[in-house]
């Protein structure tokens, strides 16, 4: 009997053992789970440290240097101009001249970079939202100027005129042509 006491007791060990090689094997798959989807996030982590742009363009302003952690709290990281061959003029329109200004017009414009250049345009847009700056209240008129050359930068400061009104084939003469006087005429003789 005693044979059988030890073959049962040996049995009854042996399937302890086992039971504790399956709870072991059993904490070993979690852990290894568990680190799977430790990996998994790291990855994830990795992939969102690169930023990238959602549209092609040149950088115009950053906010961020290298290395340096941002946070989603940060309001503008960079400052991207999609497409400088179609630059936007934004113009200062008084109130006073605002009621002539449609969509459309033809707009002319010159920087400071290039004195001697006109550069032409047309109105997109007229914004309703006042601006009131020194009790002078302006409304901003968002011109489309292309710019095939490059030579507009944004930022740059533009002295803008919009033509209200244009008309075609009529006769143009000198301003001195209206003042004229006759030789030896006095200016009495003429009011006279």
């Amino acid at each position: 009997m005693r044979d059988a006491e030890r073959a049962q007791a040996n049995a009854q060990e042996q399937d302890a053992e086992l039971s504790a090689a399956k709870a072991r094997e059993q904490v070993n798959a979690a852990g290894i789970a568990v680190a799977r989807a430790s990996l998994e996030r790291a990855r994830l982590d990795l992939l969102r440290t690169t930023i990238r742009s959602p549209i092609d363009g040149v950088v115009i302003r950053r906010s961020v240097e290298l290395g340096q952690t941002v946070a989603a709290t940060l309001p503008t990281l960079f400052t991207i101009a999609r497409d400088l061959s179609d630059m936007r003029v934004n113009a200062s329109v008084s109130e006073a001249d605002i009621g002539a200004v449609r969509t459309g017009q033809r707009a002319l414009f010159s920087v400071d970079s290039y004195p001697d250049r006109a550069f032409e345009g047309r109105v997109l847009e007229i914004r309703k939202a006042p601006q009131m700056m020194l009790n002078v209240v302006t409304y901003t008129v968002m011109i489309s100027a292309p710019n095939p050359d490059g030579l507009l930068f944004p930022g740059m400061t533009a002295d803008t005129r919009i033509a209200i009104e244009e008309r075609r084939n009529v006769v143009v003469i000198p301003n001195a042509a209206l003042n004229f006087r006759p030789r030896g005429a006095s200016g009495a003789e003429l009011c006279g």
